[in-house]
C-alpha cells in the first residue's frame, strides 16, 4: 500500500481496482492488479507501467525480499533509487525506463547476481560506470541510453558474456 500512495496510485490510469479500498477491506495483496505472488503468498513481481502518475519509489519496497520482477516504466517517478532495494537477492528483471529518476547507481547493484534485464533508459542517472556492473554476468539486456553517465562502459561489461542487447 505504501508504493500505491508514493507512486500516486489514486491517479493510475489503467486500473480496475483501487488498492487503497481493497487493502482497507483486508483483501490480500496477491489479488491486487499489477502484483504477482508465488504459491506461498509472497510478492515476487510488481509491474505498474505506463501510468504517468508521478510520485517516487518509497524505501519500504525493499522489504519485498522475494522480488524477481520490478517494472515501473513510464510513470514520471522522481527522486533516486532507494538503497533498500539492493537487498533484493532474487531480482531478475528491473525496469524503470522513462521516469525522472536520478542520482548515481550504487555499487550495491553488484548484489543482483540473478539480473537478466536492466532498463534504466531515459532518466537522469549520473556518475561513471563502476566495476560492479561487471559482476552482473547473467545480464542479457542492458538499456542505459539517455542518461548522464560518464566514463567508459567497455571495461565494466567485458564479463557479461550473455549480453545480447546494449543501448
Amino acid at each position: 500500500l505504501v508504493l500505491y500512495y508514493a507512486a500516486n496510485g489514486v491517479d493510475w490510469k489503467f486500473k480496475t481496482i483501487d488498492w487503497a479500498v481493497d487493502g482497507a477491506d483486508g483483501n490480500f495483496e496477491c489479488e491486487w492488479e499489477f502484483i504477482t505472488c508465488n504459491l506461498h503468498g509472497i510478492v515476487w513481481a510488481v509491474e505498474v507501467d505506463d501510468q504517468l502518475s508521478g510520485g517516487f519509489l518509497p524505501s519500504e519496497i525493499g522489504a519485498l525480499r522475494s522480488m524477481r520482477i520490478f517494472s515501473m516504466s513510464r510513470n514520471r517517478l522522481v527522486g533516486s533509487l532507494p538503497e533498500t532495494i539492493f537487498q533484493w537477492r532474487k531480482i531478475a528483471r528491473f525496469e524503470i525506463r522513462e521516469n525522472i529518476l536520478g542520482s548515481t547507481i550504487p555499487h550495491k547493484i553488484a548484489r543482483w547476481v540473478n539480473l537478466t534485464s536492466l532498463d534504466l533508459a531515459k532518466n537522469d542517472f549520473t556518475g561513471s560506470f563502476q566495476s560492479s556492473f561487471g559482476k552482473l554476468t547473467d545480464l542479457v539486456s542492458l538499456h542505459l541510453e539517455e542518461n548522464d553517465f560518464s566514463g567508459q562502459i567497455l571495461n565494466s561489461i567485458r564479463s557479461m558474456t550473455d549480453l545480447g542487447i546494449l543501448r
